[in-house]
């Protein structure tokens, strides 16, 4: 069997890596084992310098910390108890979870075809699927690109309907943190994210009744231990090493190249595996 091409030659997948270095590693372990140790993590104290982080002067919504964007999301589906059969347009670019959490709150999801030169919905086909069941457009800057919501947001307002900003994968510091006319902003810091916790979301939402409902119900769910997020933690290291330590990535990908092996498939589905259990359990 010929090697297509040679071992100096290959370039590791850009795309598909942890946002992060060793050290942030070897702190997340540090701070796991000091609560084995003393059983007290200060989550309250981490939870609220989390909070103040994502309230600034240009953004003044309230921020909810959650296990994830997902679990953010369907609180507050539970808190909005939309009808039975009210339909929700989503940007047609997102992850099937958000779709299937929708579903599973009984609503309808219809998708809207995204504008190709700037990843977010097309306006006409927008307009042009509003109907008097429509009672929230989610919309999400999707591969680390920002885009222009404010059209959507003003065709949303004259609908009277929610906007959901989904910022899962474009959170690129404290200076942006969705419009603030946006119902509800979602963060996601998930392994694969920028910026990665290897776990966790944070939720802005500006309506401050229903961030005190979706507060109180999330104060009900709960709460991840340190044992299970270590584990997460010691499954990234090792995708750590096979997709971001290029002395690994290179002689690897020659092993899978010479087996026939999809190296990119392989790197996707072990990236899976470590971020397994962030989606919320719905009953």
């Amino acid at each position: 069997m010929v090697l297509g091409v040679k071992l100096s030659d290959i370039v590791p997948y850009t795309s598909v890596f942890l946002d992060c270095s060793f050290l942030d590693i070897l702190f997340g372990l540090n701070k796991c084992t000091d609560f084995l140790r003393h059983q007290d993590d200060g989550r309250g104290n981490v939870i609220q310098d989390i909070q103040h982080l994502f309230v600034t002067e240009e953004s003044p919504a309230p921020a909810l910390v959650c296990l994830s964007a997902r679990s953010a999301f369907d609180l507050y589906l539970r808190v909005c108890a939309f009808p039975p059969g009210s339909e929700v347009i989503f940007s047609a670019i997102n992850i099937p979870d958000m779709a299937f959490i929708a579903r599973q709150h009984e609503l309808r999801v219809i998708p809207c075809d995204v504008d190709m030169e700037t990843l977010g919905p097309r306006l006409d086909l927008l307009e042009e699927l509003i109907t008097a069941s429509t009672v929230a457009v989610v919309v999400a800057h999707v591969f680390g690109r920002w885009f222009d919501i404010s059209p959507v947001i003003s065709l949303a307002q004259r609908y009277r309907l929610r906007v959901i900003e989904d910022c899962a994968e474009a959170f690129c510091g404290w200076e942006c943190l969705g419009d603030v006319r946006s119902d509800l902003v979602l963060f996601s810091f998930g392994p694969i994210k920028f910026f990665t916790a290897f776990g966790g979301g944070v939720a802005k939402v500006r309506d401050r009744g229903m961030f005190n409902r979706m507060e109180e119900l999330h104060e009900a769910y709960d709460i991840q231990s340190v044992d299970v997020y270590l584990k997460k933690l010691l499954k990234c290291a090792g995708v750590f090493c096979l997709l971001d330590v290029p002395a690994i990535i290179k002689p690897g990908m020659f092993l899978t190249d010479r087996l026939n092996i999809d190296h990119k498939r392989v790197c996707v589905c072990v990236i899976a595996v470590a971020s397994s259990g962030d989606a919320p359990r719905i009953p």
